[in-house]
């Protein structure tokens, strides 16, 4: 059984019939393997550095090309998130501001509104917190919508009662999050905070002892990216400079993308090339 399943995912590799999902900004590819399903991804930052906006950059890109794309929220309402995702086209905050919006303003925002209609991504935030009731919801929505990816944002805001501890706590949501993509086959991307001891380090530059109770992070998680802005630690750096740093990828690379976070627009575009990762990186690839 296990030759024929092996045989089978290569044939549908060499035939383009696999699912694989190639990650949507530029220069990504370079670094990161395309998810094939089964993975747990985590998006890791500080509050403050656009771990929602990468989550709803990624989701929005993969529901343009197509993609059936599962959003739980624990903490934003859909409007919001829905208005982030159109943000793109303003500069006008759409939550706090749209009645500022002219007339034309307002005719592109609800034609952009429309334009998404036919789109498969399918948002929850009923507020349900329990890591148990929320896999039983992706369950049962994976199997009407059959999802290409599913985001969860944030894991601290999960609950298991039970446990003695947040450590204990997290790793159980972890290692339940971990069998639900198996179960599905579906990659599941989860946001997760940082502790406060990333201040310590030089430029504050994140790294995986920094992911809150990170053991059981690190140790269920197929890929750990660490969002990084520098201006949080030097104010004379570029406001819209952001590093996504693959700190970990099972069977793959580890290295840094360069980005350009548009925090008007909440837009987030690659703009890192092969050079620096080379530079940095292929010592550790040898």
């Amino acid at each position: 059984e296990a030759n024929r399943l092996l045989e089978q995912f290569h044939a549908d590799v060499w035939e383009n019939r696999s699912k694989r999902l190639d990650w949507p900004f530029r220069y990504f590819n370079t670094v990161l393997n395309g998810l094939r399903g089964k993975e747990l991804v985590v998006i890791a930052g500080e509050t403050a550095t656009g771990k929602t906006s990468f989550m709803l950059n990624t989701a929005a890109h993969w529901a343009a090309e197509g993609k059936t794309i599962g959003y739980i929220s624990l903490e934003i309402d859909v409007v919001d998130l829905k208005n982030r995702i159109h943000q793109k086209d303003f500069d006008i905050n759409l939550s706090a501001e749209s009645e500022k919006l002219s007339e034309e303003g307002r005719s592109k925002l609800i034609y952009e509104i429309r334009k998404t209609v036919n789109q498969k991504m399918f948002f929850c935030d009923s507020g349900v917190r329990s890591v148990h009731e929320i896999i039983a919801g992706i369950k049962l929505m994976n199997m009407l919508h059959q999802f290409d990816a599913v985001f969860i944002d944030y894991l601290q805001l999960m609950s298991c009662p039970g446990k003695q501890s947040k450590d204990a706590e997290i790793g159980e949501i972890m290692g339940s999050l971990k069998a639900l993509a198996m179960d599905i086959r579906v990659p599941i991307i989860v946001a997760s905070q940082l502790n406060r001891e990333v201040g310590k380090n030089d430029k504050g530059i994140p790294r995986l002892s920094n992911l809150r109770e990170s053991g059981t992070i690190e140790h269920s998680a197929d890929v750990v990216i660490l969002i990084y802005r520098p201006i949080l630690y030097n104010k004379s750096e570029s406001m819209s400079e952001y590093h996504a740093i693959v700190a970990k990828q099972r069977n793959g690379k580890t290295g840094t993308i360069y980005m350009d976070f548009n925090m008007t627009r909440q837009v987030i575009e690659g703009t890192g090339t092969s050079v620096k990762y080379e530079e940095e990186f292929a010592t550790s690839l040898v």
